[in-house]
């Protein structure tokens, strides 16, 4: 900030950006020295990597070598802080310089919306606060998670196996062989698997840039995926392949005979009731979806996203098949719910949200009181699949540039006819 914007705050809007600015510098290594915070955050396995995407959707959206220098030197004195005042220890110390990072970006964007103005602040606030929504969605995502396994002591897990075997093919199981089998494949699948928040954060900040605000619905189906998610696990608790057999995943799947006689029933297990739909997969999907009108490089990552997550969702044993299957109407009913650009009675939005959230029902439904529908033959269930993809990817097209700000809505004429062509557009 220059002397000469200074100069024109009044005495109280000074004021109230001096305290407002106290509170920040304060308030975030607070929270940094925090115990709690340290143990269940900045120390843990996955928060680093949402830290990380702090920074980046920081730097991406405004760059600046003052903000990249106080990033650096905020997050060295938290560094110093926790080992030299604190005394904490840890074993992984490098990944709580990672999460210090994150925190000193917090810091320099907290006091940049305080103290810049117009269209700067405008591009600041479009940076930091979904960067604290994130933060705060992936911290409460583990009370819901907590919720769903005490709601549902027993799960269904035995259905999901049931449906996956009546493929012929145990997919999961053979993604787990090539996991362990294949180190490095496991290990950048699993760094891909982890580092979800990164695709979430390369997509946002990336459309943010292009769209400014109109890329807020964007960032809003983000959001919304985990606690909707969190609902379908409530109606269809179940855990994954590994959780379901133990030590004898993916090595010792049942023979095919043996799984069309087995008596389907829900079985107590401990653990995260957070297989179908995957969220994960939810989530790479969405980014890939949003990429479109991004770079060439952006849209590769997003895509190797999609990849790895694949890899890692079922090669873990944290899901079956179906449950990556289930992800493409889900991500498509949360897509056409966000689209706000589009009136609901636009048939391109209505199409597609009523269409992903009634397969999304009906998939849950048939796997729990219709199984023996996919023993039939061994064609039902692959066809089943084929169509809840293709379709999904089908309907997906009628708004898939208008959720991007590629294409103008055309409210006026649902069927497109008045839609610019693609020489106006760029025009």
């Amino acid at each position: 900030m220059s002397s000469s914007t200074w100069s024109t705050f009044t005495s109280a809007e000074r004021a109230w950006r001096v305290l407002l600015s106290l509170a920040i510098v304060a308030g975030v290594p607070a929270l940094a020295a925090s115990h709690i915070f340290y143990v269940s955050a900045i120390a843990s396995t996955f928060y680093p990597y949402v830290f990380a995407s702090v920074v980046f959707i920081h730097l991406r959206m405004r760059f600046r070598w003052v903000d990249a220098g106080g990033i650096v030197l905020l997050g060295a004195a938290f560094s110093l802080l926790d080992q030299f005042v604190i005394h904490r220890s840890s074993t992984v110390y490098v990944v709580t310089w990672v999460s210090f990072l994150g925190m000193a970006s917090l810091v320099v964007m907290g006091l940049n919306a305080v103290w810049l103005e117009g269209e700067e602040r405008k591009t600041v606030l479009l940076a930091l606060a979904p960067s604290i929504l994130i933060l705060a969605s992936n911290h409460y995502a583990g009370y819901l998670h907590k919720f769903t396994e005490n709601a549902h002591p027993k799960v269904l897990d035995l259905y999901l196996y049931s449906f996956d075997s009546s493929l012929h093919a145990p997919i999961a199981f053979w993604m787990g062989q090539i996991y362990e089998k294949w180190k490095l494949l496991g290990d950048v699948s699993y760094v891909f698997y982890v580092g979800l928040p990164f695709s979430l954060a390369l997509v946002y900040a990336g459309q943010a840039s292009r769209m400014r605000g109109k890329a807020i619905p964007i960032f809003v189906a983000f959001l919304l995926m985990g606690p909707i998610g969190g609902i379908f696990y409530n109606l269809f608790p179940a855990l994954g392949p590994g959780h379901l057999f133990g030590a004898r995943f993916p090595w010792q799947p049942l023979a095919t005979d043996q799984v069309r006689r087995l008596l389907l029933e829900p079985v107590a297990i401990p653990g995260l009731r957070n297989a179908i739909p995957s969220l994960h997969m939810g989530w790479t999907l969405m980014s890939w979806w949003y990429s479109r009108g991004l770079s060439v490089w952006e849209r590769a990552l997003a895509m190797l996203f999609v990849v790895f997550t694949i890899v890692a969702t079922m090669g873990t044993g944290e899901h079956y098949f179906i449950d990556l299957v289930v992800a493409f109407p889900f991500v498509l009913f949360l897509q056409a719910m966000c689209a706000t650009e589009m009136k609901w009675s636009d048939s391109r939005r209505l199409a597609p949200f009523g269409f992903g959230l009634a397969t999304l029902l009906v998939w849950l439904w048939a796997l729990r009181y219709w199984p023996h529908l996919f023993w039939y033959s061994g064609a039902i269930p692959w066809i089943l699949c084929a169509l809840t993809i293709g379709v999904s990817e089908k309907l997906r097209l009628g708004f898939r540039d208008v959720v991007v700000g590629i294409l103008p809505p055309a409210a006026s004429d649902p069927a497109g006819a008045n839609a610019p062509t693609v020489t106006e557009v760029a025009r």
